[in-house]
């Protein structure tokens, strides 16, 4: 029973942190288009020169300050991350099987 619910407990954090890093990357990923979709509203959208600027003023903040998200500052929370993460648990249980 015990070793059931420690089960149970580790696919729930498991499944909590790949929701957290899925919708991280997919938020970075609407970011990074945020620009190309202002570049092209520039191109087609016949506007006021203030309009005109204070896109082009937002386009090159987008630009200059990719949004990401990091935890503490010390790595982003993307993809790469969970990669590591569990690339991390699958070797850690490789050694454990070694030394058992």
């Amino acid at each position: 029973y015990f070793y059931a619910l420690k089960l149970v407990w580790t696919i729930a954090i498991m499944l909590k942190v790949l929701c957290v890093t899925v919708l991280c990357h997919k938020t970075n990923e609407e970011g990074s288009r945020t620009v190309s979709h202002l570049q092209r509203l520039l191109l087609y959208l016949p506007t006021d020169a203030t309009s005109t600027m204070e896109i082009h003023l937002f386009s090159q903040q987008v630009i200059s300050r990719p949004f990401r998200f990091t935890a503490f500052g010390l790595f982003d929370v993307d993809r790469s991350a969970l990669c590591s993460f569990f690339g991390a648990i699958a070797t850690y249980l490789v050694v454990l099987l070694q030394f058992h």
